[in-house]
């Protein structure tokens, strides 16, 4: 497939040709799908986004639900659902001029975002359109530029017409902020960057720099590595770092801070050995493995080290599994000598290791097996999470503790499609309202309180229902009929663990039915806003363009004072020019001869 056929007159390749042309045609076509997507989506928010009825003051608004029937159909989660929703807003009220530019293909889905977003500011209707149609003009010759550039090119129109409304940086002390991880981050970190007032960033410098040295000269970490846990050891209210010598007399040994505040949830019988590891720190640029010492002449079997396991053990490989082949003996030889007899040479192959699975943060990231062991080493609380044939429901309407948490480490996010809410930061459900359904692990499932309220407020036969499975799994159905399925996350990453808790029989004959329509007046137990949507949008809106035009004002002003000061000084050095021209023409008393 990748032999270059034949070769045109100019002497290029005409597969590569054909190769390219491909490319760019594909390109125009995905545009113009993403075009058909974002109008589809618009379309969605036209059905969806009523506010005659006061649904503009719930918490959980027309908006809300627009965006989880995008969130469900895309496999979004509900801030990019947000996102999307908003550029397809932004094309159909705001710029349909580039909307159609788009739609023909001519331009990609990621500048079509940065025009909606560098846009958002322009409030008057004429100014918008005389925008839209100078940014639809000139689309077609940004093909190859940057996406700097592009929103150099974007700021330039809006600048010309509405000043106020160019998207700003404002001082370096309103940029301040703190972000933790990036999605190229390795397995078992997490990058952090921001920017902090110089003050508070000299104090976090002083106390990181005196934390590490509070160790002996014995501790394994560089000065950097001990930096490092120093701001974990910050993370957990904590003010010492205590030493990893190994030393138990160590003056600065003891409770590691990071480790004891974190809680690891075990979902088998298997408990984590606690076992630091001496590889998770030291000298990054020192091999990992150390050199092999010189082969012996005997080995010995020893019995199989203990293994450790965070949530349930994997199968050993095929040859691990076989039973360990006995030395054959050696032939008898005749000593020459009363000399001690030489070593027997012998060969048996130790057993292969058992891999320990990896951990998980809720919501989060992976912990490495190392890690996590480590963690265990130095303090960290162990868990071990009820099993699900050990649970049953409680005559009341909240679960008890071990009820509580399994259903929460069984789903490990919430368990609506797309959203990745920790559990712990969750509500639970009753998929079977209570008292009607049970307080039981088959009819209970966390859900982020938007989509708590979701189900609840726009439920019913022409809304959202769910179903549970015995194993946690919820088939979610949309208002528009579609099904979506939402998988308990610890039955992908812990495939063999038992998560299954059917319900104990069948539900009484008043359980409610999915197709009865909700009680009137439900949506008065609705959490209500302090402002709706629109309001907030406009608040900052005019917020933002409030700060702009006071930046204008104060550079107009102060190049009025330079222009005023200039002048000033131009007419000073001409006043003094003149006084010195003046100065220096002769009198008629000069012209007198002195006297003799």
């Amino acid at each position: 497939m990748f032999e270059h056929v034949g070769v045109d007159g100019a002497g290029v390749l005409v597969h590569d040709v054909s190769v390219v042309d491909a490319m760019i045609h594909f390109a125009r076509v995905s545009n113009i799908a993403e075009s058909g997507k974002f109008t589809a989506i618009a379309d969605l928010a036209m059905l969806r986004i009523d506010d005659q009825d006061g649904r503009q003051w719930w918490a959980c608004d027309g908006w809300d639900a627009a965006v989880a029937e995008v969130g469900a159909a895309l496999g979004l989660g509900k801030r990019e659902a947000s996102g999307q929703l908003s550029i397809a807003v932004a094309l159909r009220f705001r710029l349909p001029k580039v909307a159609a530019v788009f739609a023909d293909g001519g331009v990609s889905a990621r500048t079509v975002g940065t025009i909606c977003w560098r846009t958002r500011l322009v409030e008057d209707p004429n100014t918008l359109a005389v925008i839209d149609a100078a940014l639809a003009g000139a689309l077609c010759e940004w093909a190859g530029l940057s996406r700097k550039k592009i929103e150099r090119k974007i700021d330039g129109w809006v600048q010309k017409f509405d000043p106020a409304a160019v998207i700003k940086v404002r001082s370096a002390a309103r940029r301040r902020g703190v972000g933790i991880g990036k999605p190229d981050d390795e397995t078992g970190v997490a990058s952090i960057w921001g920017a902090l007032l110089a003050t508070d960033a000299e104090l976090l410098d002083r106390v990181l720099t005196e934390m590490a040295r509070q160790v002996c000269e014995n501790d394994p970490r560089t000065f950097g590595q001990r930096r490092a846990d120093a701001l974990g050891v910050l993370a957990a209210r904590g003010d010492r770092l205590a030493c990893q010598c190994g030393n138990p007399d160590c003056p600065a040994a003891g409770p590691d801070a990071r480790a004891t505040a974190v809680m690891i949830h075990v979902l088998t019988n298997a408990l984590p050995v606690p076992v630091a590891d001496p590889l998770l720190s030291g000298d990054p640029a020192a091999p990992l493995v150390p050199a092999p010492a010189p082969p012996q002449p005997v080995f010995t079997p020893e019995t199989a080290p203990e293994h450790f396991f965070t949530a349930e053990p994997e199968p050993a490989p095929a040859d691990a599994m076989a039973p360990m082949p006995t030395p054959e003996p050696a032939p008898a030889v005749e000593p020459a000598s009363e000399a001690a007899p030489t070593p027997v040479q012998t060969s048996t192959k130790p057993p292969a290791p058992v891999r320990t699975p990896v951990g998980y943060v809720l919501g989060g990231g992976v912990v490495p097996p190392a890690v996590l062991v480590d963690l265990v080493a130095r303090g960290a609380k162990v868990r071990t999470v009820a099993s699900a044939t050990n649970l049953d429901g409680v005559p009341r309407y909240r679960p008890s503790v071990a009820m509580d948490e399994f259903v929460r480490m069984r789903a490990m996010t919430c368990m609506f499609p797309g959203c990745d809410q920790p559990a712990t930061h969750c509500d639970l459900d009753h998929t079977i309202p209570w008292p009607v359904g049970p307080t039981h692990p088959g009819n209970l499932s966390p859900k982020c309180r938007k989509h708590h309220l979701l189900k609840t407020f726009y439920g019913g036969p022409d809304g959202w229902q769910d179903r549970q499975q015995p194993d946690g799994t919820i088939v979610w159905t949309a208002p528009t009929g579609h099904t979506y399925t939402s998988v308990p996350e610890s039955r992908i990453l812990f495939p063999r663990t038992v998560t299954d808790t059917p319900l104990p029989g069948p539900l009484p004959p008043d359980a409610p039915d999915l197709d009865t329509p909700p009680a009137p007046g439900r949506g008065i137990m609705m959490p209500i806003r302090r402002r709706t949507r629109a309001q907030t949008q406009t608040q900052q809106i005019a917020y933002e363009r409030a700060l702009n035009q006071a930046d204008i004002d104060e550079h107009e002003a102060a190049e009025e004072a330079f222009d005023r000061l200039r002048k000033e000084r131009q007419e000073r050095q001409e006043r003094e020019a003149a006084e010195a021209a003046q100065a220096a023409e002769p009198t008629e008393q000069q012209d007198i001869p002195p006297p003799l």
